[in-house]
């Protein structure tokens, strides 16, 4: 557990504005089956030294990508009624995951088909269509859904279906129960939900924290900002080091909201709120910075707030972070003692700031975290901890 942090400075002062009411393993391609006129892939099990759920770096690691490299549309078993509405499916297993999720390298989709995603019971969890933000290249990578087994789904005319293309290159064996309830707390356990007390003060800038999952299994924490025109640009600021580069595309990434348990340390945290994809805008690496903005701003459904911000470089005298620690439920820390100093490491040469947590705690994929100060607003984020 880390109750030190190191903090960037972020680079006017702005008001808030809410939104109200509103590593990788190639591997077998694996074993096809014919099950109940639905196609069948169970991809070779992981070896005990691929499963480790978080690595040692800022990033939180929530799954391995198990490769496939396979056409859905002849590898699906095919249905087509007398009406000629076709559905192909396609279950895939990979055992023992906790989660799973797929990324299809090409996804094109023609009038009004649709993709779905289910789980093992076959209970929809994602719909994808032609009017899905897609960009020219035609990659996604779905949402996760629980357990080992899932269910594609590919349904609509018949000709337009057979006209589709849809290849996958992999999917995310999950070595983290995102989905579970009560996972328990360890005896040094000082992470604090956000649904505690202790961010009473902070509701509004509590949902402008986001999770964001990508497609190499890695993920981190991000943050809805606010702009200077006000208009609800949805901007999303991360680490820069969370970024990552080719082959990973930010375009493919999975942005959770309100990723938080209900209750203080109790209840099920939903999954259901997501964006998938965005582009990069601006960085800088050495004041590890990156600014993403959305492929589509969320619905008023998700409660968004965007967060203000502070570039003035005070010096805060309290404040909060805000973060996804160990791809865990949102949870909240505050601090009162801050210090200034410069970063021991060649190539960052921007100033940062080290706080004293008083109540809370960090851990890996903290990074992005934002640190407000007392007027709630964004002074910088989580760069690292110790």
């Amino acid at each position: 557990m880390r109750n030190t942090l190191t903090v960037i400075l972020t680079v006017c002062v702005l008001l808030p504005v809410g939104v109200q009411g509103q590593a990788s393993l190639k591997g077998e391609a694996g074993t096809r089956y014919a099950e109940e006129g639905v196609g069948f892939i169970s991809v070779s099990p992981l070896i005990a030294d691929e499963s480790v759920m978080v690595g040692s770096g800022p990033l939180f690691k929530y799954g391995e990508p198990r490769y496939l490299d396979l056409d859905f549309m002849t590898t699906a078993s095919w249905v087509v009624d007398v009406d000629g509405l076709a559905t192909a499916s396609l279950r895939i297993k990979s055992a023992g995951a906790r989660t799973l999720s797929v990324f299809f390298s090409s996804l094109h989709l023609l009038g009004d088909v649709k993709l779905l995603v289910c789980d093992r019971n076959g209970q929809q969890q994602a719909v994808y269509t032609a009017s899905t933000q897609f960009k020219a290249k035609e990659e996604l990578l779905t949402q996760v859904v629980a357990g080992d087994e899932l269910v594609i789904k590919c349904q609509g005319n018949l000709t337009e279906v057979e006209n589709s293309i849809i290849h996958i290159s992999h999917l995310v064996h999950g070595t983290f129960d995102l989905f579970g309830g009560e996972k328990g707390l360890r005896d040094d356990d000082c992470l604090v939900d956000v649904a505690c007390s202790t961010g009473d003060g902070w509701r509004d800038q509590i949902r402008s924290v986001v999770m964001f999952l990508r497609e190499d299994g890695n993920g981190c924490t991000g943050v809805l900002m606010n702009n200077c025109s006000n208009d609800y640009t949805p901007y999303v600021h991360i680490a820069n080091h969370c970024f990552a580069g080719p082959p990973s595309d930010p375009d493919n990434w999975v942005f959770y909201f309100n990723y938080e348990k209900p209750g203080c340390g109790t209840g099920i945290a939903p999954l259901s709120q997501s964006i998938t994809g965005a582009e990069s805008i601006a960085s800088d690496y050495s004041g590890d910075f990156r600014l993403l903005l959305l492929n589509q701003s969320p619905p008023a459904s998700y409660h968004p707030y965007y967060v203000g911000w502070d570039n003035s470089g005070d010096v805060p005298m309290s404040g909060a972070f805000i973060g996804h620690p160990l791809t865990l439920e949102k949870k909240i820390g505050l601090f009162s003692s801050v210090t200034s100093a410069s970063y021991p490491q060649p190539g960052f040469n921007k100033p940062v700031w080290y706080a004293d947590i008083d109540e809370g705690g960090i851990e890996w994929g903290s990074s992005g975290s934002p640190m407000l100060d007392q007027n709630k607003r964004m002074i910088g984020h989580v760069m690292d901890g110790g």
